[in-house]
């Protein structure tokens, strides 16, 4: 006879992909007819743009541009010049679990980008990416809470509770941010925008019923001309949205990802205000402990029972760390520096490696300076650092980081360079992965009539060993833990270890 199997279903997502790639591009580009030429290339910088993602059957593929700013020197003219380059991309990735409803999260960022003059009208752009992907598979997980059967049957079930971690939503949404900004420089009126960059940072989200609500800042830095020279002005942009989610309980994990799909900044008229508008794809990754009834075992003492096991391998999350950094680093500059103009520092790929009983967490870190020259020449500096966390983590664990900066980035003239300084913050959780076995199936069969009842004796002695439970005990003698707890006059199971066991036969 089946038992009948009271089962919950939980849809979740499955990692199926999480690799980083990388891959090198170049463009060609012709200066304008109305830019002067190259007489040489001060520095390149580049804004990854993601502009499509698409899954399916066995394929994953992101496609997207660099919109690379070439910063030149021009020949017989005073004052830097731009060159707009757009250079395109598309990376795929494949593999047998990915299949169509998967959900894909990447995070482009460059490496490297120079410019090679061809000839004072012509470029030749390279960027070197590095592409971080995962790939979110949809999946059921069926698991047996509680196992129907007639009293009658003697059936005994072995009922746990475990707690686990799943990825139960993948989410997106896109939005758009316009906004009228006035640009006052202290020299003068803006010329030229040089270079623009948005840092999105999330610093608040919460979820409410089905809705994700998320707050943050895009930070907006804007390099420009003047006819006196370089200045700079950093804007703080709010933002809020919404975004719908699944119904969750209350203990989640929310990973928002915010990707630039495009962005676009223009001067007005007689160096006047800035007209800002961006795309941004925000993702999120939302996972949530949950508290499960499984049956691990079942047997009867009535009749054999035919029991068939599965075992899943379920994520645990075992606590989250965290740590601040704060960066303070020389720069070396070729020539000494009057003045700061400009620095950046981008974030390249987290990259995790054990050490012992610890992960170590690496974020990897460009560092570009313009500067001012004691001759009042215009110069730039780039530099290659790095900080690392160091976290406990068990053996067979993982950690999920992340690294955001914590405050402004500062630099100032210093004895041999410039000294830079930065805080970051990088947050970690620590999971594992655990078979955990659960009932898959269970039958009662006929009693064996060449075993009759009667040839089973009344009562057995027996020793517990010490790799064995109570539960193992009374399966092996069909009989129930309260039958021989009461037999014994014990009251739990520990004062059952190192003794002799009366063991009555259920009747």
């Amino acid at each position: 006879m089946d038992l009948e199997l009271n089962c919950q279903e939980i849809g979740c997502f499955e990692t199926v992909v999480d690799t980083t790639l990388y891959q090198e591009e170049t463009a060609e580009s012709i200066v304008p007819d109305s830019c002067p030429d190259i007489a040489w290339v001060l520095l390149t910088t580049g804004l990854p743009l993601v502009t499509e993602r698409t899954v399916q059957e066995g394929k994953g593929e992101l496609a997207g541009q660099v919109r690379a700013a070439v910063l030149y020197l021009p020949e017989g003219e005073a004052g830097l010049r731009r060159l707009d380059v757009s250079v395109p991309f598309r990376i795929s990735v494949t593999g047998s679990e990915i299949v169509a409803g998967a959900r894909m999260a990447a995070v482009p960022t460059i490496r490297a980008i120079e410019t090679r003059v061809l000839n004072p009208r012509k470029v030749l752009v390279r960027a070197d990416l590095a592409v971080g992907v995962r790939i979110y598979a949809p999946a059921t997980l069926r698991l047996c809470g509680e196992v129907q059967a007639p009293e009658q049957s003697g059936v005994e079930q072995r009922r746990e509770s475990i707690r686990a971690y799943f990825t139960v939503s993948v989410q997106e949404k896109d939005f758009t941010y316009s906004d009228e900004l006035p640009l006052a420089g202290s020299r003068g009126a803006a010329e030229e925008l040089l270079e623009q960059r948005v840092e999105l940072r999330c610093s608040e989200s919460k979820i409410i019923g089905s809705k994700l609500i998320f707050k943050g800042d895009a930070e907006l830095r804007l390099l420009f001309r003047t006819a006196e020279g370089l200045e700079s002005a950093d804007f703080q942009l709010p933002f809020s949205q919404v975004m719908e989610v699944a119904e969750l309980g209350e203990e989640t994990d929310c990973d928002l990802i915010f990707q630039l799909t495009d962005l676009r900044c223009e001067l007005g008229s007689d160096g006047g205000p800035v007209y800002v508008n961006f795309d941004v794809l925000a993702q999120a990754v939302i996972r949530e402990q949950r508290e499960l009834p499984l049956v691990r075992d079942l047997y009867s003492t009535v009749c054999p029972a035919q029991v068939e096991y599965r075992t899943d391998r379920l994520w645990r999350r075992l606590g989250s760390s965290a740590d601040h950094q704060a960066l303070r680093e020389l720069v070396e500059l070729d020539r000494p520096a009057k003045t700061i103009l400009d620095v950046r520092v981008d974030r390249g790929l987290l990259s995790c490696a054990r050490d012992g009983d610890q992960m170590a967490v690496t974020q990897p870190l460009s560092v570009r300076l313009l500067y001012l020259a004691e001759d009042d020449q215009v110069c730039c500096a780039l530099h290659q650092t790095a900080v690392t966390s160091r976290f406990d983590c068990g053996e067979g664990a993982v950690l999920l980081a992340t690294c955001t900066e914590a405050g402004d980035v500062f630099a100032t003239p210093a004895s041999g360079g410039a000294e830079v300084r930065c805080a970051l913050d990088v947050r970690c959780v620590e999971m594992r992965r655990d078979g955990v076995v659960s009932l898959k199936s269970a039958a009662l069969q006929e009693p064996d009539p060449a075993q009759p009842e009667t040839e089973r004796p009344s009562i057995v002695l027996r020793q517990m060993q010490p790799d064995e439970s109570l539960w193992d005990v009374a399966k092996s003698c069909r009989t129930t833990r309260a039958v021989i707890l009461g037999a014994n006059e014990l009251a739990d199971e520990e004062e059952c270890r190192g003794r002799m066991l009366l063991i009555p036969r259920v009747r």
